[in-house]
């Protein structure tokens, strides 16, 4: 996943505890950096992020079964980090 670093990017996977990661939240730049550990325990994370321009095209595919969308959200949920 190549990432324009001067685009916005939007989470739109499941809120994380403790604050960590918030679904919807907006960054600037690039994927945020504050959560190498998030990263670490969940490479496919990085399909939940979408311009706001595709975001609607890929939130739906979470419901989509075998897509990497769908992959990740399932897997962030269970998990456990929360």
């Amino acid at each position: 996943m190549a990432l324009n670093t001067s685009s916005k990017f939007i989470y739109f996977g499941p809120t994380l505890a403790r604050g960590q990661l918030v679904k919807n939240t907006i960054f600037s730049g690039g994927l945020p950096t504050h959560i190498p550990d998030v990263f670490a325990r969940y490479p496919l994370i990085k399909f939940l992020f979408a311009s706001p321009k595709n975001l609607t095209e890929k939130e739906s595919l979470i419901k989509t079964a075998g897509t990497l969308e769908n992959q990740a959200y399932e897997e962030i949920k269970a998990g456990g980090f929360r």
